[in-house]
């Protein structure tokens, strides 16, 4: 009888051991499928930031694998010495799904150059514009228009 009840003893901790295994590997998993990609909205506004200053590591930083190409050409061509003010520039996640984010970015944006000149820009009268992020470890920017 004694024996029986060790037996069932060891059978009971087995379980209660498997079903802890069971229950952490469910926890690392759910915890990778809930991890932080970022957010869309602050992502893309470093990225067009950063390709008007002509922060090209940034932009890639930024960037999907095949997008990069593009936007290295862009950022290429920015300006490091300008002084980019967003204050009035609204970035708004528009949709937000498991791999795929959209973002609009409105308002004004004023650019000021080492020289003293500076230069206003009415997005809304240039038509905004979009940014598509997908995941890739992280939201990346894979299209802007």
């Amino acid at each position: 009888m004694q024996h029986s009840q060790s037996h069932r003893g060891q059978a009971r901790l087995r379980v209660m051991v498997r079903l802890v295994v069971v229950l952490a590997a469910a926890g690392v998993v759910l915890a990778a499928c809930e991890r932080d990609k970022g957010d869309p909205a602050k992502i893309s506004e470093q990225f067009i930031v950063g390709v008007w200053t002509g922060d090209v590591e940034l932009v890639n930083s930024l960037t999907c694998k095949e997008w990069r190409h593009v936007t290295t050409d862009w950022a290429a061509e920015g300006d490091p010495n300008q002084e980019i003010d967003i204050t009035h520039t609204t970035f708004d996640v528009v949709s937000e799904g498991d791999s795929i984010a959209e973002v609009e970015m409105s308002g004004m944006v004023t650019f000021k150059a080492q020289t003293g000149e500076v230069e206003v820009r009415n997005l809304n009268e240039m038509g905004g514009g979009h940014f598509t992020l997908v995941d890739e470890s992280g939201w990346k920017v894979c299209d802007a228009r």
